[in-house]
């Protein structure tokens, strides 16, 4: 269809042929020694071997020939061969309105227009840069006949049939695209409520509960990745926005949220599937319908005590997020196929031992919980669960005793801010046996408790890792930690206490790290001479610089990939040629 459309202009005579190779020959002799200018808009084809054929037909045009292609899959813009890519931000409040007004205030009076401008300039801030949307909505309110019925648009515009039906039209255009696998993953974020800032990390922990990230047959790749993957494509066709971005060198969203059009797709796509309810007073119980398998209890507005509730109907559920708010009654005996269920900050003082029941769970979050202060024994028995989050659970003095070793399947450990500054998160015996995990955010070593060894056998560990160490540890200790086979772990956090440079020496970490916050002194020589593809450092020496000693710091020059560096606290007084790994006879441009 292109080559038929390339042929209508440079040679109409040939725009008869039908043979996918006659029309490409044809193209080629026609602009062959010609300048040409040829503009292909809102592409979608990711097929590279439809495009070889295309491309090869173009070559012959006259030296400043250009291909102009827009398109909102940046795959796309790699397999053609795109030699300058610009991505477009979205658009301003300010734009939005000028979009907006020019559709919107067509055919109507000036005076109509000034009293009008106010409300308009409401309307285009809750586009939120989305060009779609200030088209769509300006052509709803062109047809608003009465200037009262404005507000009423501003209040409800994406709940509006007219808004649906000029929008999700063209959105499924876009959601059309996706892989099976990834529209499920997209329509899923409607149990989310509008205006979320959504953790990637912890979204694609979230889509692996609900098993959308397996793959059949035979693979090496990681849920996780697969799931970075299924982000990234939803992200690179603006299902989602407002990304903010992390320091670790490699460029990847952390965070973002969705766009209210977005979300009110979504929503349409699962129907009842996902339900977001706010309690209202009076109400003890919360029924629910027959296809719900999802459901959001959102805080209640204001601080009005509601009283307990229970669930009813719920046993088809798979998910169930309760943050912020008083959980259900029998929330533990009522969810018996649930898989995911997040109690944040509700002000629990216990988890009852009932919650081993829950046989399918994958995901279990009971983070910023401050009272309580132990987990029950039959949190074992949830063989399946790959995520724990116990994150700012300030009483909680650990993992239970005995048992972890039935967690066979658990990937990701989420325990920063657990355990009072008096009392050390402990980690039970058989803890060095749960090879499959991939995130630990934090491991504190103390002389009667936790101990280095448990992390050696642990070389799947990724992300980010904080270990604490106090200055009873010797450095074979410190080897039997293995840090240096751990080539996932990206950032790390090391926090000592007056401990020996032996032992420093002994912690050192695999050279793929890219990240390192060093609390301590003094400075390990591998830090310079082995974290290669290093490009953040923090260090910190608060607690080891003494008046009237001069301290300097080793050759971070020597690092070809730092990008930042942080230094507080070390008591320097200069900054010499040492620091760029230089000597003083050296020349120097720097």
């Amino acid at each position: 269809m292109i080559a038929k459309a390339i042929l209508e202009i440079t040679d109409r005579n040939s725009s008869n042929l039908t043979q996918p190779q006659a029309l490409l020959q044809s193209i080629e002799k026609s602009i062959s020694g010609r300048k040409f200018l040829l503009i292909m808009d809102d592409v979608w084809e990711d097929d590279d071997s439809k495009w070889k054929p295309l491309r090869a037909c173009l070559k012959n045009g006259a030296p400043g020939s250009r291909i102009l292609v827009t398109t909102r899959n940046t795959k796309v813009a790699k397999i053609i061969g795109t030699t300058y890519m610009h991505s477009l931000e979205p658009l301003s409040d300010s734009y939005c309105w000028s979009v907006l007004s020019q559709i919107a205030f067509r055919d109507r009076e000036e005076t109509e227009c000034e009293m009008l401008k106010e409300t308009g300039l409401e309307i285009a801030k809750k586009c939120k840069g989305l060009p779609l949307a200030a088209k769509t909505i300006g052509g709803l309110l062109r047809f608003k006949a009465s200037p009262q019925e404005w507000p009423d648009v501003s209040n409800e515009m994406w709940g509006s049939e007219e808004a649906r039906k000029d929008l999700f039209p063209l959105l499924r255009l876009s959601y059309n695209e996706l892989h099976p696998r990834v529209k499920r993953c997209f329509s899923y974020c409607a149990i989310f409520p509008k205006d979320t800032t959504i953790k990637v990390d912890e979204l694609i922990r979230i889509w692996m509960a609900q098993g959308f990230l397996l793959l059949s047959g035979n693979t090496v790749r990681e849920m996780e990745q697969i799931g970075r993957n299924y982000f990234d494509d939803l992200a690179m066709r603006s299902f989602f926005q407002d990304f903010e971005k992390g320091k670790s060198g490699n460029n990847l969203i952390i965070s973002c949220k969705m766009h209210d059009i977005i979300h009110d797709f979504a929503q349409f796509l699962t129907k009842n599937d996902c339900l977001i309810m706010e309690r209202v007073d009076g109400g003890t119980q919360v029924v629910l319908g027959q296809n719900t398998r999802h459901i959001t209890i959102m805080q209640p507005k204001g601080d009005t005590n509601l009283g307990a509730f229970s669930i009813w109907q719920a046993e088809q559920i798979r998910s169930c997020f309760c943050s912020r708010n008083e959980i259900p009654l029998n929330l533990f005996s009522c969810l018996k196929r649930v898989r995911l269920i997040s109690l944040r900050a509700c002000n629990l003082k216990d988890i009852p031992k009932e919650i081993g029941n829950l046989i399918h769970i994958r995901y279990l979050d009971v983070s910023s919980n401050m009272q309580i202060k132990e987990l029950p024994e039959t949190i074992y028995d949830l063989h399946y669960l790959q995520t724990l989050a116990v994150e700012n659970c300030y009483s909680l003095d650990g993992l239970p005793a005995q048992g972890i070793n039935k967690l066979v399947n658990l990937r990701h450990l989420l325990n920063s801010g657990s355990g009072r500054s008096s009392i050390h998160f402990r980690f039970p015996q058989g803890f060095e046996k749960l090879t499959n995990l991939r995130t630990l955010h934090e491991f504190r070593v103390y002389s009667n408790g936790n101990k280095l060894e448990c992390l050696k056998g642990l070389n799947n560990l990724g992300g980010t890792l904080r270990i604490l160490i106090g200055k009873d540890m010797d450095e074979h200790e410190a080897e039997k930690a293995d840090l240096t086979s751990k080539k996932f772990i990206r950032e790390l956090k090391l926090h000592t206490w007056h401990a020996r440079i032996q032992v420093l020496e002994a912690l050192q970490p695999h050279p793929n790290l890219q990240i390192l916050h060093f609390r301590g002194f003094p400075f390990p020589k591998w830090i310079t001479n082995n974290l290669t593809n290093l490009r953040g450092l923090t260090v910190n020496g608060t607690h080891m610089a003494r008046p009237g000693i001069a301290y300097s710091l080793p050759p971070l020059g020597k690092l070809p990939l730092l990008e930042y560096l942080k230094v507080d606290e070390w008591g320097m007084q200069h900054v010499g040629h040492e620091f760029l790994g230089i000597n003083e006879t050296e020349p120097s441009n720097s």
